[in-house]
């Protein structure tokens, strides 16, 4: 009885002790050289909360590959369709290149088109209607010395009207000179022919008169006309400003063009074409229509751990690698984070605990065409702190 309970204890205790067992043979076999985990890290002294870790050779983390410059997602006006897509994933492109049309692009052409049209339309008719304004200006201005022209002729007509004054005051002279005088000698006659000579005389005069009046009336019409047709010849170049509106079509000019661009989704550098999220037909909503990254700079971005951080620094020699990878990639540390988050970055291994803090280190890598073959690769990495 007693040899069976003791091998039921036994039993027991092998079951409990099994993943122990496990984790230890599973840390020791990732532990072997060449096999790109994390190597062991030395014993720490436990001496309370603050105690700190003794040096280290190498601190390893998980990391990503990423482009040095970022990714980029590329958009366009949300609610439009995609009517052409220019390029394919995988696609090398250059900054500025047309990436895809919208289908608003024919009706935005066609806009610019007619805003061009109305701009050149106007610029053509902006001479001849400045010739015209200019024509109306001498025209009127042309008024204008005629109607000084017509004060010279009342200069003259003023002057008639004296001279016929003078021949009638003259002729009641002479008529007054005869009545006194013998019938022998002036007769009824004579008398009579220098009544007719005076009234005559009177009757130029009122004439020379009515005609002053009405030259004075036509001289203030004449100058009336010209002055209003001065001012209006002369406002003509201003409103011709107003109302051929060149300033507000080259504004719409710029408008169209504005909105043609916009029409067509263009890369905002080079790069290389990593996704293509909406395709000719769909309609743009909030995902990017594609996603692009500069791929000929990469960099491992890892997760050290913030017990560790401390033994890292720029400049210090690292290696990346994957099972994804033909070979193990080289690079140094750039840049050594001033922030302690969680991880991203989660191993395979579901025993190993999840949930860390962590510090960002940043690795520029050397130039490798592997390197830029699967852009958020997770990798290890290995950073030799050892001086």
């Amino acid at each position: 009885m007693r040899v069976v309970v003791v091998v039921l204890l036994l039993i027991g205790a092998g079951f409990l002790a099994a993943p122990y067992v496990s984790n230890w043979i599973s840390n020791a076999a990732s532990s072997e050289p060449g096999k790109g985990s994390t190597p062991p890290v030395m014993p720490v002294a436990d001496t309370g909360p603050a105690a700190r870790l003794e040096p280290i050779t190498t601190v390893a983390a998980l990391g990503k590959l990423e482009p040095a410059s970022g990714i980029i997602d590329v958009g366009a006006m949300t609610g439009d369709r995609i009517a052409t897509m220019l390029v394919h994933e995988g696609d090398e492109v250059s900054a500025g290149q047309e990436l895809a049309r919208l289908e608003s692009y024919p009706l935005r052409e066609t806009e610019l088109a007619g805003a061009r049209i109305a701009l050149a339309d106007a610029e053509r008719r902006k001479p001849i209607e400045l010739n015209y304004g200019q024509a109306l200006i001498q025209a009127a201005e042309a008024g204008v010395t005629q109607a000084e022209l017509m004060q010279r002729d009342r200069a003259l007509l003023a002057a008639k009207i004296a001279l016929a004054e003078a021949a009638a005051e003259v002729a009641r002279h002479d008529l007054k000179r005869l009545q006194g005088v013998d019938t022998k000698i002036a007769s009824q006659q004579d008398r009579e022919h220098q009544q007719l000579r005076v009234r005559q005389a009177e009757a130029e005069a009122a004439a020379a008169k009515a005609e002053l009046d009405k030259l004075d009336a036509g001289i203030s019409v004449a100058k009336a006309q010209a002055a209003a047709k001065l001012a209006e010849a002369t406002a003509g170049t201003p409103r011709l400003e107003a109302v051929l509106q060149i300033d507000l079509l080259k504004q719409n000019v710029k408008l169209a063009e504005e909105k043609l661009k916009m029409s067509v989704v263009r890369a905002p550098s080079k790069g290389r074409v990593l996704k293509i999220f909406t395709r000719p037909g769909e309609t743009i909503a909030q995902r990017p229509v594609l996603r692009l990254a500069d791929t000929s700079q990469m960099v491992a971005v890892c997760e050290v751990y913030e017990t560790h951080v401390s033994f890292v620094a720029a400049g210090q020699s690292v290696t990346v690698a994957s099972r994804a990878l033909p070979t193990v990639l080289h690079g140094k540390v750039a840049y050594v984070g001033q922030m302690v988050a969680k991880n991203e970055v989660f191993g395979l291994d579901p025993v190993k605990a999840a949930d860390k803090r962590v510090v960002e280190v940043r690795v520029d890598i050397d130039e490798d065409a592997e390197a830029s073959r699967l852009v958020n690769l997770q990798v290890e990495v290995t950073i030799a702190t050892a001086k």
